[in-house]
């Protein structure tokens, strides 16, 4: 798998003020014993999963295996057959899907980020170009992005909250490689809990999450460079 590029100099020396995450519970999230069907076919079978303050943890698997399913269970947008989610009254959760569902399309990119929060130029400008927006690119309406660029920008939104828990569903598919650095390297400067899901060898890598949950077999373990072939079975 080729590796990711650096970041380009002018980008890197771009210092990212990010406000910091909201205070939170030792566990802010916690899922037990999870069943889901659709149509007969058990998707998720008795899956468990405890998540703590500020930890990184990945979700591998293969397609088909539940991924997105307990995801959209953990964030609240779909209903387990039995078992339960409890969150912490202080969890603060966002959530990136390929879906983009949350944009409005005739909004340009600073206009996006001015929705977003109460900073002013000198804190939405930094941002949009260590995304890669610089110059009158900022002033595109979001209809006309690429997908990528729809992924970069909904990073970029999402980091500009105060969000405790991050919860990402396969933010680099589709991205190219310098894309993908730059999603990376904004994420490593962020300091809340993080759950991803990532077919990017690389990129979960240097993410270096402390735990995965591998799925369908529903084992947790500790990170090592040995699980990646889960995270390349797509």
């Amino acid at each position: 798998e080729e590796n990711l590029p650096s970041l380009p100099r002018g980008t890197a020396s771009i210092r990212l003020r990010l406000p910091e995450p909201a205070r939170v519970g030792e566990i802010p999230l916690m899922a037990r014993n999870i069943y889901k069907s659709y149509g007969g076919d058990a998707v998720l079978k008795g899956v468990s999963l405890t998540l703590y303050r500020n930890e990184r943890v990945a979700l591998l698997g293969k397609n088909g295996a539940g991924k997105s399913t307990l995801i959209k269970i953990l964030v609240g947008l779909q209903q387990p057959d039995s078992g339960e989610v409890i969150r912490d009254e202080s969890l603060s959760l966002g959530y990136y899907s390929q879906e983009f569902e949350s944009f409005d399309l005739e909004q340009t990119l600073i206009e996006s980020l001015y929705a977003e929060t109460s900073g002013g130029d000198h804190i939405i400008r930094p941002l949009l170009a260590r995304f890669l927006f610089t110059g009158q690119k900022v002033f595109n309406k979001i209809k006309t992005l690429s997908g990528g660029e729809k992924t970069r920008l909904a990073i970029a939104r999402l980091l500009l909250k105060n969000y405790n828990l991050l919860v990402l569903d396969e933010p680099t598919t589709y991205l190219d490689p310098l894309s993908q650095r730059v999603i990376l390297e904004a994420l490593k400067n962020y300091t809340g809990g993080i759950l991803v899901v990532s077919h990017t060898a690389q990129f979960l890598h240097e993410l270096a999450p402390s735990r995965v949950l591998l799925l369908p077999e529903q084992q947790i373990s500790t990170w090592n460079a040995s699980l990646l072939s889960h995270a390349e079975e797509v």
